[in-house]
Order: C-alpha cells, then sequence, then structure tokens
C-alpha cells in the first residue's frame, strides 16, 4: 500500500514537472527580448522601437502614434512584424508610418505620461488602446498622478492618499488574491485555475475578472481616475492641433462569451456623455474570429498574431483610417 502510494506521488510529481516544462517553453519561446528603455517623469519605459525625439520628426510626416499595454505591444509578434499597429496601414494612405508604444505592465496613467512626450505634429494622431486590466493602479500610478500637473482637474483618488496606498490594491488585499499570486509563477497551476475559473462560484477569486465588474461601476474611483486621463490626453492632443482616437483590445479567450460586455458597455455610455472618438472591436471580434480562443499559448492570455491582425483589420474599417 505505502509503495503504491510513494509511486503515485512521485508519478504526480513528475508529470506536473513536464507539464511545467511544455508550459513555460510555450510561453517564453516567441516573446520579442530587445527594448528601447526611455525615462520619463522619473519611471522607466521599456519601448519595442525607439521613442521619437523632436529632431526626428518633420510637418511632411504623417505618424500615427499607438499607445497601449502589452496587448499593444504585442511582444510575441513584434520580431515576425504581425503586431497590430504596424499592420494598421496595408492599403492605406492616411498616415506615412505607424509607431508601435505599447510597453508591457501599464495603466491609464502612464498613457497620459507617454503621450505628452511624443512630439506631436498638425497632422499627425494618437490611438490610445485600453485593456480590461487598465482600471489597476499601483503605487508608481499613483505617484504618477500626484506628479501631474494642474493646468487640468487633477483627479486623485483616495486610495492613493498617503497610508492607504499598498501596492496594487484591488490585487493584494486578501490573502487568497496573494496566494494567487505567488502561485501564478508555476505555469501548470495557471492551466488549473484556467478550468476552475469557469466556475461562477470562484470567479470572484481571480483578479482579472473582479476588474472586468469595475466597468460596469461608473461612480467608481478607478472609472473616475480612468475619465481624468482620458481628458488630459485629450486636452494635450487638442492642444498641438492633432487628433486623438481610443480603443481597447478585447480578451481573445473566450470570445464568443461574455468577457468582453462590461468594458464595451462602459466605453459606449462614454462615448453619450463625453466628446470621445472611440472604436468598440467586440461585434467585429465575434463575427470575423475564427474560432472562441486566440490567446498565443496556453497559459499567456495575450493575442496571438492572427488576433493582432484581426485587430489591425477592424480599425482599418474606421473612421481613423478612412
Amino acid at each position: 500500500m505505502l509503495k503504491n502510494l510513494i509511486t503515485l506521488s512521485i508519478s504526480i510529481i513528475l508529470g506536473l514537472m513536464l507539464v511545467e516544462l511544455f508550459a513555460f517553453y510555450d510561453y517564453k519561446s516567441g516573446l520579442y527580448k530587445d527594448f528601447f528603455s526611455k525615462k520619463i517623469n522619473g519611471k522607466n519605459y521599456n519601448f519595442l522601437t525607439n521613442f521619437p525625439e523632436d529632431t526626428a520628426v518633420t510637418e511632411d510626416t504623417r505618424t500615427l502614434y499607438v499607445v497601449g499595454d502589452s496587448f499593444t505591444a504585442g511582444a510575441a509578434c513584434y520580431k515576425s512584424g504581425r503586431d497590430f499597429p504596424r499592420n494598421l496601414l496595408k492599403n492605406k494612405k492616411q498616415y506615412d508610418e505607424v509607431k508601435n508604444l505599447g510597453v508591457g505592465g501599464l495603466s491609464h496613467v502612464d498613457y497620459v505620461e507617454i503621450v505628452r512626450q511624443i512630439p506631436l505634429l498638425r497632422n499627425d494622431s494618437i490611438l490610445v488602446t485600453f485593456y480590461s486590466n487598465d482600471l489597476s493602479l499601483e503605487t508608481s500610478d499613483c505617484e504618477l498622478i500626484k506628479k501631474h500637473d494642474k493646468s487640468t482637474e487633477n483627479f486623485i483618488p483616495s486610495f492613493c492618499h498617503p497610508n492607504q496606498i499598498e501596492g496594487d490594491f484591488r490585487n493584494s488585499n486578501t490573502t487568497l488574491k496573494k496566494l494567487n499570486n505567488y502561485m501564478n509563477k508555476f505555469k501548470s497551476y495557471t492551466l488549473f485555475k484556467e478550468g476552475l475559473i469557469n466556475i461562477p462560484l470562484l470567479r470572484n477569486f481571480f483578479f482579472r475578472n473582479e476588474l472586468r465588474e469595475l466597468w460596469s461601476d461608473v461612480n467608481s474611483e478607478e472609472i473616475m481616475s480612468l475619465e481624468n486621463s482620458i481628458k488630459k490626453i485629450i486636452n494635450h492632443v487638442e492642444g498641438r492641433e492633432s487628433r486623438a482616437y481610443f480603443t481597447y483590445f478585447p480578451n481573445v479567450n473566450n470570445i464568443f462569451g461574455s468577457n468582453n460586455d462590461t468594458i464595451s458597455s462602459y466605453f459606449r455610455h462614454l462615448k453619450t456623455r463625453m466628446d470621445i472618438k472611440f472604436f468598440d472591436p467586440k461585434d467585429y471580434f465575434v463575427e470575423n474570429a475564427p474560432k472562441d480562443n486566440m490567446t498565443i499559448s496556453l497559459t499567456d492570455k495575450h493575442p496571438n498574431c492572427e488576433a493582432n491582425l484581426l485587430m489591425a483589420a477592424f480599425l482599418a474599417s474606421t473612421e481613423m483610417l478612412n
């Protein structure tokens, strides 16, 4: 009996190790690793391309700058040139070039900082691409909010006040979430979690699902902070006589399900309240996605290259490029 138990335990451990090795390789193999670091307002940002400088732009060049997080950067597709920003101008002549300024791990507060550093000219445009976890603010975000100039109304959430900042306050305020964050280091756990998250009773324990629900609370401080950032971006871009556009990259796991309903509903509502040029990709993905899951790997929910090209095709159909 004891021998059988030991044999079973060793088999399970070896099996988990093999799954972990496979999942780790599956996750790491396609990522682009060459970065160009730039410090903005005291914070380092690792771009996949050189950040544009004033001396490198001319009035004759029309540039579309795409700002966002890792879903915009498209590290798994950048090396092959299949990230969505660099595929926006196929058969389009509205711009001379596109700059992919996506950086992993950013929030809307960072987007304000990046946009303010871009040497915008009259014929240029900015496309800010959100993702469903952009409502998550960390200590560094609170510090940036406090640094923002006072020429516009600068909304500071209450959780950014002294003695109330605890890293990512939504992500680390319970023991269960702290345990979840630690276990996320193991890819086999991520696979297991993806199965558990399909059980409605367990969904609230997982961070991104909780953030998705925040999109439906238009009076929350997270939403108020987001809208404050959008206003800052619009004011800055229009002050340079340029154009600002907004969209979001949809969740590409369970495309035909309800993963994108709350963020889509929020931005459609915002469009009726604010003068914002916003493009909603949800219906386009539902109608044109070849399958329900278009992630890059079993354990990484970033979009694969096919999803990036689909996003580019959607944006090519909008007024921004027509």
